[in-house]
């Protein structure tokens, strides 16, 4: 009698994820050999009597039916930062195979995005996932550039300006030339030197003016006179002054021992001026 024959059938389920291979027909006894083949992205997981091995021998006896069982594999997206809370990315997570994401890099205030690990520029950037993968955004630490002005170069000078990282605190500070005085920054902030948080790049304006001298005058003794010119000048002008002395008293000199009644006066600074005026003496004939 003929030897039976049977047959064995080899197939995927209908979720699909690869191929299959040792179907066919065998005689009583035969040993065959059945293999899962998964596509790119997918794993075999089991034959639907649960056996796992694969490839798999098969001991002919009967006609028999084996269902390969394929599973996508799950894929870990990693994303990291350098350096520390320099900044954030979004999207990491678990995906499959031929998955379409977009990785953005976001600074925190004070940083710049550099450049992604694998040297890529791009940011957002899109990612089709084939393998278990780590993405690192590089940052840089925001350089700004700080200007600093005179409004006349003639009447003073500037320093502190430059190129500083976000966050550094720097010094600003108006230098006047002789003659001249600083007025004020340009956002009216009257601090010299002044402290400045660098936050962005900026533009600081030091104004200077003539400087105004203060001169004082006043008599020795008191109520023995007065002194006419005094007042609020600018630095380099030429004044008068003048000692005015009472019924009965005489103009001696000036403190500082100038005798020159009136006086000119060179105004290079805040100055006082004291006339010292004396009794009259008077000859009595007898």
């Amino acid at each position: 009698a003929p030897q039976p024959v049977y047959t064995l059938t080899v197939e995927v389920d209908s979720i699909g994820g690869g191929t299959v291979t040792g179907g066919g027909t065998y005689y009583y006894g035969d040993t065959a050999t059945i293999e899962a083949i998964p596509e790119l992205g997918y794993e075999f997981l089991y034959w639907n009597d649960s056996i796992t091995d694969n490839p798999r021998d098969i001991v002919i006896t009967q006609d028999s039916t084996f269902i390969a069982h394929f599973g996508q594999i799950d894929y870990t997206i990693t994303t990291l930062v350098i350096p520390l809370n320099s900044g954030t990315v979004t999207e990491g997570g678990i995906y499959h195979y031929g998955d379409t994401l977009t990785l953005e890099a976001v600074a925190n205030p004070g940083f710049e995005f550099e450049r992604w690990n694998d040297s890529v520029t791009d940011n957002p950037r899109t990612i089709i996932v084939t393998q278990d993968s780590t993405f690192i955004a590089w940052f840089n630490t925001q350089q700004f550039t700080i200007t600093v002005v005179s409004d006349n170069p003639e009447w003073g000078s500037v320093t502190g300006g430059g190129t500083y990282p976000y966050g550094d605190t720097i010094q600003i500070s108006a230098t006047a030339n002789l003659g001249y005085e600083f007025v004020r920054w340009d956002d009216g902030n009257t601090d010299n030197p002044r402290d400045i948080i660098v936050t962005e790049d900026q533009t600081f304006s030091a104004h200077f003016s003539i400087q105004r001298c203060l001169i004082t005058t006043d008599v020795t003794p008191e109520g023995a006179g007065t002194v006419e010119g005094g007042g609020t000048y600018d630095y380099g002008t030429t004044i008068q002054l003048t000692a005015i002395n009472n019924t009965g008293y005489e103009f001696s000199m000036w403190e500082d021992g100038d005798i020159t009644n009136p006086r000119s006066i060179l105004v290079e600074g805040d100055a006082t001026f004291v006339a010292v005026l004396v009794p009259l003496q008077y000859e009595i004939n007898r």
